[in-house]
């Protein structure tokens, strides 16, 4: 009986399809309670609006240029350890950002960050991917983005909950601990 309302509950998907996705809602919360506050972050540091301009096109770059080779690696190491290295680069430019005091700090958390963003969605998606069926692939993959897209309206939510008390700098730093989560979360299955 507790099998089948397992199942029931999984939809017929085995539970590494929820591990995964679930770690990915984790590693998508770690930035989206931060990106409402962000740009706030930066400029109450001091970075202009034109530094801030500068770091973000630094990382959009840094992402068309290493998405191909960053891939190309994570076939080399294999998924589950790319992903591991996804999980803690999205923790630690989560911290670093909650860390900076100064303006040209900022300018090397895209590299951080980049082995982050540049790997995940793609390998999360992949595994999933391959863990169902193929007559069930389109339903599987519609319950991991929606699984993985959560994050982009109770993030921010969070975040106004959350900035008043703790500031710029203390979402930042408590944000951490969501891709952490989903590391030691991914770790264990």
């Amino acid at each position: 009986m507790g099998d089948l309302f397992l199942k029931r509950l999984l939809g017929g998907f085995p539970i590494q399809f929820y591990v995964i996705s679930f770690g990915g809602f984790m590693f998508h919360m770690g930035y989206m309670t931060t990106n409402p506050i962000l740009t706030l972050h930066m400029q109450d540091v001091g970075a202009t609006v034109y530094q801030i301009g500068t770091i973000f096109t630094i990382q959009s770059a840094l992402l068309i240029l290493l998405r191909m080779p960053l891939t190309l690696m994570a076939r080399r190491i294999g998924e589950r350890r790319m992903l591991s290295l996804a999980f803690m680069a999205q923790a630690a430019a989560q911290l670093l950002y909650g860390l900076v005091t100064r303006p040209i700090m900022f300018y090397l958390i895209p590299a951080v960050q980049i082995l982050a963003t540049g790997t995940f969605f793609q390998i999360a998606t992949a595994m999933n991917s391959n863990l169902a069926p193929p007559e069930r692939q389109g339903e599987a993959l519609g319950r991991h983005m929606t699984i993985m897209s959560l994050p982009m309206f109770v993030g921010p939510a969070i975040c106004g909950l959350l900035v008043g008390g703790l500031g710029y700098r203390g979402m930042f730093r408590v944000s951490f601990l969501f891709p952490v989560t989903g590391l030691i979360l991914f770790q264990l299955f």
